[in-house]
């Protein structure tokens, strides 16, 4: 750990609590080089913090940010990470391989079949099915075992020569649907994918770029995040399929990574240089984090079950805060 890290400063004059900083330096020994965090998730019982870099996986104690003992494992450019539900297995994704490894005990797990550089791979945590997906089918496979489980269709995706195909940004944590976006004439369309049917309710994103973003679904399905390619959000009631009103930025922004609270209330991106702090259809964030003085990059965000937002950045900082009580 560091105290002399800069980014202390910043944090210190924001209302936000600050638990643990982590920094790629010779003082952080769970970092042995500063290699950027592509990836995070928390288990769901608060204990462990996955971390995706680019030379591996790495689990650390989600409180205090330190080793938890569990060893490294090797992975290249870990784009996705995600625990099952029970917390005993994490997924996780590459450029050429998605799949599962065993965290209780530490074991191998299992690969998804036919999985590569052409697909996209998704973790259905209540349904205990890998998704491999392609540009016309969802693929499920069982989480133990690798088998085959079922395939769903992409309804109206123009098959695998489709010029605006349906990509799909998130699972919900029950499995029963997924969120859909692709690019249209004159917008972003949104779709609640079920992943029993294959159908589901379509909405059309205030958003003025094409998709490209990412986005997130907030635990309990109720609502979703979605991003443009430019930067600009839009919040979603997935029961109405209606939309807030739109954040739309000047300029065009990369967008790193977004998440959601458990508790549904706040959201969180990772927009350029900046993290900021959202609460849910708000059109200005309650908080904004600058790295831009500290010339890094926030990379990837995810939250813990008790409302901890946990940052990863491009320097390989590890950092654990907590909004002000009340917010």
């Amino acid at each position: 750990m560091s105290d002399e890290d800069p980014l202390l400063d910043i944090l210190g004059k924001l209302k936000l609590r600050t638990a643990r900083l982590a920094a790629a330096t010779a003082a952080g020994p769970t970092f042995p080089s500063p290699l950027s965090v592509s990836s995070l998730a928390v288990s769901p019982d608060g204990r462990r913090v996955a971390i995706g870099r680019a030379n591996g996986l790495h689990f650390l104690d989600a409180t205090s940010l330190e080793s938890s003992g569990d060893p490294e494992r090797p992975a290249l450019e870990v784009k996705r990470l995600r625990f099952t539900v029970d917390g005993t297995a994490l997924f996780y994704q590459t450029a050429e391989r998605a799949g599962t490894f065993r965290v209780e005990p530490p074991l191998p797990g299992v690969d998804i079949p036919g999985f590569g550089p052409q697909h996209d791979a998704f973790l259905a945590p209540a349904r205990g099915a890998l998704l491999r997906v392609d540009r016309s089918h969802i693929a499920a496979f069982a989480v133990e075992t690798g088998e085959p489980a079922g395939q769903v269709a992409f309804v109206e995706s123009g098959g695998p020569d489709a010029k605006a195909a349906w990509r799909l940004l998130d699972v919900a944590a029950d499995g029963r649907f997924a969120l859909c976006v692709r690019w249209r004439q004159g917008g972003v369309a949104v779709r609640r994918l079920d992943l029993s049917t294959g159908r589901g309710p379509e909405a059309s994103a205030p958003l003025p770029a094409p998709a490209g973003g990412g986005g997130a679904i907030a635990s309990g399905g109720v609502w979703a995040v979605v991003a443009d390619g430019w930067g600009n959000f839009a919040t979603i009631d997935l029961d109405t399929m209606k939309f807030a009103t739109p954040i739309v930025h000047d300029g065009r922004w990369t967008v790193w990574a977004i998440a959601a609270s458990p508790d549904g209330r706040h959201w969180a991106s990772a927009r350029a240089k900046e993290v900021a702090i959202w609460r849910l259809a708000a059109e200005h964030p309650i908080e904004r984090i600058n790295f831009e003085a500290i010339d890094d990059v926030p990379r990837a965000l995810a939250f813990a079950p008790d409302g901890a937002l946990i940052i990863g950045t491009a320097a390989g900082r590890l950092l654990r805060i907590e909004l002000t009580r009340g917010e």
